[in-house]
């Protein structure tokens, strides 16, 4: 029984040096993936450090892109109720000039129908004042005329007959 608990005992003492082998071995993998990670981790921390850096600056820059738009938008804003006043204003003013047209229109238009009215009625006052009576003299003049002649038996002249003809045309 010795022998088998010699046998036994250097079993175990290999199979533990086995172990113990391992183990290093372990150990030593264990160790060289802790500082590849180490590596790896302090280049991401870099990384990651100089990317919020970069973020930080990117908002900084979008920030002030926003503020100055927010000055763009409220210049906008600000020029486009002024556009719309003026508008406003220019309408009211051509209102008003349309209105002060149409008005100069209409007075003039009644100055011009004034006036032709005012023509006709000094035509019609001439024509019935001073034609007719003059030709209605007239006509009782050569009637007068023609009747003397008749009773003294003149012959009458042709140049008369025409004279007659034309002061009927112009009446």
């Amino acid at each position: 029984m010795e022998t088998w608990l010699a046998v036994f005992t250097g079993i175990v003492a290999v199979a533990f040096i086995l172990q113990s082998i391992a183990f290093i071995g372990l150990y030593r993998s264990v160790r060289s993936l802790s500082t590849r990670l180490d590596i790896i981790s302090k280049d991401l921390m870099g990384t990651v450090t100089t990317l919020a850096g970069d973020i930080g600056q990117a908002m900084v820059t979008v920030k002030e892109v926003l503020e100055g738009m927010q000055s763009v938008r409220e210049k906008l804003v600000s020029t486009a109720d002024i556009v719309q006043k003026r508008i406003s204003e220019l309408d009211y003013f051509l209102r008003d000039i349309t209105d002060v047209a149409r008005l100069e229109v209409a007075r003039i238009q009644d100055a011009v129908d004034n006036a032709a009215r005012q023509m006709e009625d000094t035509f019609e006052l001439l024509h019935r004042g001073i034609i007719t009576p003059v030709m209605e003299a007239t006509a009782i003049i050569r009637g007068l005329r023609a009747g003397i002649d008749f009773f003294l038996h003149r012959p009458r002249t042709p140049s008369g007959a025409s004279h007659l003809d034309e002061e009927m045309f112009i009446g």
